[in-house]
């Protein structure tokens, strides 16, 4: 009898170990601290931990703390920041600034190098970049502007052989590259969080 009873009893005890740890701080250093947050001020956060079956009661700065999480609010508490610092984060979390830049490789008719053919580009390897500003609105919505700017030299070396071979007298040719460049705009979605 006394058995069965110590079988209801042991789980009760394991289920009260385990509910007391219920609040996580998590440090800067990426360690986590299991524990019971019992309060805080504006520079400490107080905690106790059960170690060795006895209560240790804790506190920690503030300045090491990245962000706990408090079963009584239900909810994950940032670092406090001052303003300055959270005036920049919110700037920062809000405006994304991208830059993207790189050899431009032509391909299909633009590449082609065919005098017949009146479709051809005779466009010779170039350089593109961009730089786009995306200011998000709310959590999946902002809206984004682009400027683009690419440029592909033309081979003027293919028409110069060509006219030459054809009418057998010096030529000599040049022009101006290819030119792609302007700004765009538009509503950018986030599918992620």
């Amino acid at each position: 009898m006394t058995l069965r009873r110590f079988q209801y009893i042991l789980p009760l005890l394991f289920i009260s170990l385990l509910s007391f740890s219920q609040d996580l701080i998590i440090k800067k250093d990426s360690t986590r601290i299991l524990c019971n947050i019992t309060g805080e001020d504006s520079l400490t956060i107080y905690y106790s931990q059960r170690k060795n079956n006895s209560l240790l009661n804790s506190k920690i700065s503030k300045e090491l703390v990245l962000k706990y999480y408090s079963s009584s609010s239900k909810s994950i508490i940032k670092k406090r920041v001052n303003k300055k610092d959270s005036i920049l984060y919110e700037i920062n979390s809000r405006l994304h600034i991208n830059f993207l830049a790189g050899g431009a490789i032509p391909f299909g008719i633009f590449a082609k190098k065919n005098l017949s053919d009146t479709n051809s580009g005779f466009a010779n390897k170039g350089i593109t970049s961009n730089i786009s500003a995306t200011l998000r609105f709310y959590r999946f919505f902002g809206l984004t502007a682009m400027y683009m700017y690419q440029k592909n030299n033309l081979d003027a070396n293919i028409t110069t052989q060509s006219l030459q071979a054809k009418y057998g007298v010096g030529f000599e040719s040049s022009s101006t590259p290819w030119l792609v460049k302007g700004f765009m705009g538009g509503c950018f979605l986030y599918l992620s969080r």
